[in-house]
């Protein structure tokens, strides 16, 4: 018994080093992309939220547009820039190389299953990531942009 117990905590520890890992790479590569500039050809976009004190904090994702709507997903743990773009929904997203203002929209219960369909990851790429909680924004452009 003491020895499946320590077999499963020693599995344990290693899936949670992994998920660590793969986190850790995900934030680096992140940052990567923000000091090198994102290319316009490139599926990625920038979301620029602020901070309580007002500080402009860019994170770099993956966007999908559905029927004509820009969603961003939090899809890994580290996910500060969510909780800023709640708090404070106003933000900027450069998207193809042009920055505009936007407004963070929550989705609706049906909408929200259709996203998921479209914006779905592999099983193995969620069991990588210790199956974060999938939390999807829209972005819709304020009056006169996007």
């Amino acid at each position: 018994m003491v020895k499946a117990l320590k077999v499963c905590a020693f599995v344990l520890l290693a899936y949670l080093l992994v998920v660590v890992g793969i986190e850790t790479f995900v934030v680096y590569m992140g940052k990567s992309h923000a000091e090198r500039g994102v290319s316009e050809d490139e599926d990625w976009l920038t979301l620029t939220t602020q901070d309580e004190a007002g500080k402009a904090k860019d994170s770099i994702m993956g966007g999908v547009r559905i029927d004509n709507h820009l969603y961003v997903a939090a899809n890994h743990w580290p996910r500060a820039w969510l909780h800023r773009a709640i708090a404070r929904p106003d933000v900027l997203v450069t998207l193809d190389g042009v920055q505009s203002e936007y407004r963070v929209g929550a989705l609706e219960p049906t909408e929200r299953e259709r996203v998921a369909q479209v914006y779905k990851f592999p099983f193995l790429f969620r069991m990588l990531t210790g199956f974060p909680p999938r939390v999807f924004l829209r972005l819709d452009p304020k009056t006169g942009q996007g």
